[in-house]
């Protein structure tokens, strides 16, 4: 009978040993990157190119627009104004980065293709309040929120919704959402299929331990703490009533948000659609790997749906 006790006794401190361990990588996952820097496996051989065009659109003196959340966030954005602007792109960054990081490359070529840009920072990344990363799932009504101000900022022109990553699946997660007359396409770089679906992908090949129970106890604490669950919006939920035209774009190399989970999105969408998938690309490198051809593409989207939106 003494060593049933033991025996439960140490089982028990096994338990509550994995509920912390658990805890501790919900907090580190889901949280704030408070140091927030820039890490040069995360862009490889682009990390200079990443820095200096963060540091470029940073001296452009940008103008700062805060907007309150539905729970009462403050986020902040950027607003680039372009002269003899055609359109507007509301561009939303990635996991725990940033928006001046993940645009840095892009935005002079937007804004000489005629862009206004809305360069968000989502809640608990950047300069946006917030202490918890939710996976889109409370992150696409922050994104129709700033859809709206984009729309009362520049109330005649088009906006596009840009995202890249976590960025990407949120925009596809807003889809289904309200959203202003003047939204008229939808740009999805790398985007996921769902919360969940990343969240085990990570777990199983990153982290090499088994989805249940682990992400299961993840999710509790994701409830508890943040207000959210992972399994309660999809990208394929959103696209059976999205009405926009998609631009989905993914690299062939990325082992991060694998490539095959915006091939199901782009089969899951019901509206005008088109896939480009760079074949050298790792996560989120689409454009640096070949920034021609993801410029005439992307050029040829905005000039094929500016004119949905007209005044």
């Amino acid at each position: 009978m003494e060593f049933l006790y033991i025996g439960l006794a140490v089982l028990a401190v096994l338990l509550v040993a994995y509920f912390i361990v658990i805890y501790l990588l919900f907090k580190k996952s889901f949280g704030r990157n408070k140091g927030n820097k820039v890490v040069a496996a995360d862009f490889g051989p682009f990390l200079n190119d990443v820095k200096e065009g963060e540091r470029d659109l940073i001296s452009q003196n940008a103008e700062v627009l805060e907007i309150k959340s539905f729970d009462g966030l403050t986020l902040r954005a950027l607003w680039l104004k372009c002269d003899n602007a055609k359109r507007t792109v509301l561009c939303v960054h990635g996991y725990q980065s940033r928006g001046t990081r993940d645009f840095g490359c892009v935005w002079r070529y937007y804004s000489s293709i005629g862009c206004n840009l809305l360069i968000i920072d989502h809640r608990a990344c950047g300069k946006s309040e917030g202490e918890y990363i939710t996976f889109g799932v409370k992150e696409r009504f922050d994104v129709a929120a700033w859809a709206k101000k984009a729309a009362e900022t520049a109330p005649d022109l088009p906006i596009f919704l840009d995202g890249i990553s976590l960025g990407g699946a949120t925009v596809l997660l807003a889809s289904e959402l309200p959203m202003p007359e003047n939204v008229v396409g939808i740009v999805a770089d790398c985007g996921f299929t769902s919360p969940w679906d990343i969240c085990k992908h990570v777990v199983n090949h990153y982290m090499k331990i088994p989805a249940f129970p682990s992400l299961n106890i993840a999710n509790l604490y994701c409830r508890a703490f943040a207000g959210f669950s992972l399994k309660e919006t999809s990208a394929q939920r959103a696209l059976e009533k999205n009405k926009y035209p998609i631009f989905f774009l993914h690299g062939g190399k990325d082992d991060f948000v694998p490539t095959e989970m915006s091939r199901i999105n782009f089969e899951a969408a019901r509206s005008e659609k088109e896939l480009h998938i760079v074949e050298e690309a790792t996560h989120g490198l689409s454009y640096l790997y070949e920034p021609e051809r993801c410029q005439k593409a992307l050029n040829d989207f905005f000039l094929r749906y500016d004119n949905r939106f007209s005044r």
